[in-house]
């Protein structure tokens, strides 16, 4: 009897590992971090800072960007301010201004954007189809 109730405990425990448990919702701190990634036009290389604003309980994101070749209108490096606010899907919906290091170029006002977060392989990818990956730093 003790065998038996052994092997329908086994049986039960690997069912409950086999079941397609869902993904649940990426946390609000999924999106923090230091984030790079190539740009798909332009070959040029991306790079996200993103920090939680303390007083806003996760919802809102402050995002620092930058492009080090933007081709479109910039014809050189450029600089982005951003503010992403956490959507009900999980989502970060971001406005932007971006602004060129040159000095003669003007600065684009009220640009948007959306971040989603693969937790499968820890990335995010914008509405452009950009993947940015989590930079990882290596203590000494």
């Amino acid at each position: 009897m003790r065998r038996l109730a052994a092997l329908l405990g086994l049986l039960f425990g690997v069912l409950l590992l086999a079941m397609d448990v869902p993904t649940p919702a990426p946390s609000r701190l999924a999106f923090e971090g230091c984030w790079y990634a190539k740009d798909r036009a332009d070959g040029s290389q991306l790079r996200l800072r993103i920090v939680e604003e303390s007083r806003s309980d996760g919802r809102v994101f402050l995002i620092q960007g930058s492009d080090n070749r933007s081709g479109d209108g910039c014809d050189g490096p450029s600089r982005t301010r951003e503010l992403g606010v956490l959507t009900a899907e999980g989502d970060l919906a971001i406005t932007a201004v971006r602004w060129c290091l040159a000095e003669e170029a003007e600065p684009v006002y009220f640009l948007t954007d959306t971040l989603r977060y693969r937790r499968q392989d820890d990335t995010l990818t914008n509405s452009a189809g950009v993947v940015f990956h989590r930079e990882r730093f290596l203590a000494r």
